[in-house]
This record gives C-alpha cells, structure tokens and sequence, in this order.
C-alpha cells in the first residue's frame, strides 16, 4: 500500500508525516504528544463505541443552566 499522508489535529503538534495505509476498518491512533511513536489499532466498530461512551458521559455531567424569568 502506498504511504499516507496524515496530520495531527492540532497545527501545534509536529508536521505530518508518512504512514502507511492502515488495513480496512481499522482505526490507528497515537499520543499526540508522541506524534512519530507506535500507534494502538482499534475496529471502526469499536472507536465509534468508545467515542458514543464519552460523548454520552460528557453530557451527562454537564451542569444544569437554569434560566430565572
């Protein structure tokens, strides 16, 4: 597979670097404090759940606005 082109998420972190294509369905993700170490492999299915889990956790902690009339 030719290398990919990636970029970190925020512009702060080092330049983009070449990566090789991860297989089918497969999420990399890497420490952006780290941005050329190893990356951990995740299922597609199982980020998108991980990423649900914390969605749902923040808004359930979120403070509550009351609004006076």
């Amino acid at each position: 597979m030719p290398p990919r082109r990636t970029r970190p998420c925020d512009p702060r972190h080092a330049r983009p670097s070449a990566q090789p294509d991860p297989p089918p369905g497969v999420i990399p993700v890497r420490d952006s404090k780290a941005p050329h170490g190893p990356t951990l492999a995740f299922r597609r299915q199982a980020w998108a759940a991980f990423a649900e889990d914390l969605k749902a956790d923040r808004q359930a902690h979120q403070p509550k606005i009351h609004q006076t009339p």
